[in-house]
């Protein structure tokens, strides 16, 4: 096993993005150790006052964007302030574990030709969250089901706990700037597995996620988000060149507006039906 020093600490620091997400917020900073530089990208949250007397209390760096460039963008800008060895990009609504950091760092100098990995990421239930897959994958590279319970390499990783080396970080240029939210995590893994190394899952490091909550839920917020989703599936299906992607999407999303699910609630009838009308006009006017 290799032991990390107190001082190792200042070989990763964390980036989250945030927007209106103060009511998470603070259960993830006091979860960080005060030797580790974390940094603090704002997509122009409502509540500025409250969220700089925050990053003030953690010791954080806080960088207030004038207006919502979304998720990888903001990342990128976070990532340009750091100058430490790793990257750590952290949403908003998770938890770290006591031994989080540890593990990872012990895991990039036993696995030192892996590009980037994921923690053990565990909802709010108690439930293990594991990416088996990716749109932009071959089922013969989707993960088997079923728990992994070792390291192991992986085809994909998700974005919400994602530990990276900053020099393969920067060889890829980072999140692409053209996704504003979603997919973005799945594009950055297939650049950063074809050029840097492989991806890595560590069992031992464990990070609780409260999935959905890093923003208000609303019908509104549920229609903005619906809607670039689609718009990223189709860019990345595009950027690619996915064999069928645009007509699966078309249809996949058709099927979730006319499920009987979608009748359930208003909420997810605006979002399953923004999420079609974003698909389709993508495919039609996107030309990235």
């Amino acid at each position: 096993m290799y032991m990390i020093k107190k001082k190792q600490f200042h070989d990763i620091t964390i980036i989250t993005v945030t927007y209106n997400s103060l009511e998470v917020l603070p259960n993830m900073l006091s979860s960080i150790s005060p030797n580790i530089p974390v940094i603090i990208v704002d997509n122009n949250s409502e509540n500025k006052k409250e969220l700089r007397a925050l990053s003030k209390k953690y010791h954080t760096k806080l960088i207030e964007n004038e207006t919502n460039l979304g998720f990888g963008s903001s990342c990128n800008i976070g990532a340009s302030y750091s100058k430490t060895k790793y990257l750590l990009f952290l949403n908003p609504d998770t938890q770290l574990d006591k031994n989080t950091i540890k593990y990872l760092l012990n895991a990039a100098k036993k696995y030192p030709n892996v590009s980037a990995m994921n923690p053990r990421i565990i909802e709010h239930d108690n439930s293990p969250f594991f990416k088996r897959r990716s749109h932009l994958l071959p089922r013969s590279k989707w993960q088997k089901r079923g728990l992994l319970k070792k390291d192991s390499e992986v085809s994909i990783l998700s974005g919400s706990a994602l530990f990276v080396k900053t020099e393969h970080f920067k060889k890829v240029h980072g999140f692409d700037q053209n996704i504003f939210l979603f997919h973005e995590d799945d594009d950055l893994c297939l650049r950063l597995n074809d050029k840097c190394g492989k991806l890595m899952y560590i069992n031992d490091a464990v990070v609780k996620h409260f999935s959905g909550t890093s923003s208000i839920r609303s019908n509104k917020i549920a229609a903005f988000k619906a809607w670039h989703m689609g718009q990223s599936k189709i860019y990345t299906i595009k950027k690619h060149n996915i064999l069928f992607g645009k007509s699966l999407a078309i249809i996949h999303s058709l099927l979730k507006l006319l499920s009987p699910e979608s009748f359930l609630s208003k909420r997810r009838i605006i979002k399953n039906y923004s999420f079609l009308k974003s698909i389709l006009f993508a495919c039609i006017f996107n030309n990235h």
